[in-house]
């Protein structure tokens, strides 16, 4: 059976829904190439099934513009996403690195975040998102960029 996974991305502020492909790592090293290739690559998304409309299929995997590939089976929501606001909730999305800002991080703890899996930078001492915090906050910030509807 082919064309089992399609990808979507965002270059230029454009979405594109592309291609159908016979699994995951070609699409996602599709993703890659194009990432290489374009300067204003602002992210992409892996899709199983679906059809020619944004969004449409199960949602697998991201690539962001630092091309991490981001496993959407893995990434699970923190629990204490929904105790933040709407506006930390942002920040997070819009966080570039791992170091969380002070004022944010007392706001993720206040939350009930941070749990034992939190590291804190080895370089820097600031606290840090543990690795499945951070990658289904990345997940949602790839996606909100490519796709209208990030819950998708």
């Amino acid at each position: 059976m082919t064309g089992l996974f399609h990808i979507e991305y965002r270059v230029k502020r454009i979405s594109i829904r592309f291609g159908t492909y016979d699994d995951e790592a070609e699409a996602i090293g599709h993703l890659i190439q194009v990432n290489g290739r374009e300067e204003s690559f602002e992210g992409g998304l892996v899709y199983r099934g679906g059809g020619t409309s944004q969004g449409s299929g199960d949602l697998v995997s991201a690539v962001d513009i630092d091309n991490h590939v981001i496993e959407a089976q893995s990434a699970v929501k923190p629990r204490w996403w929904d105790n933040l606001s709407e506006t930390r909730r942002q920040e997070l999305l819009d966080l570039v690195g791992y170091d969380v800002p002070t004022d944010l991080s007392n706001a993720v703890i206040a939350a009930g975040g941070f749990t034992a899996i939190t590291s804190f930078g080895q370089h820097t001492g600031k606290p840090q998102l543990g690795d499945q915090d951070r990658d289904w906050i990345r997940l949602r910030s790839v996606a909100a960029v490519v796709c209208s509807d990030p819950d998708h």
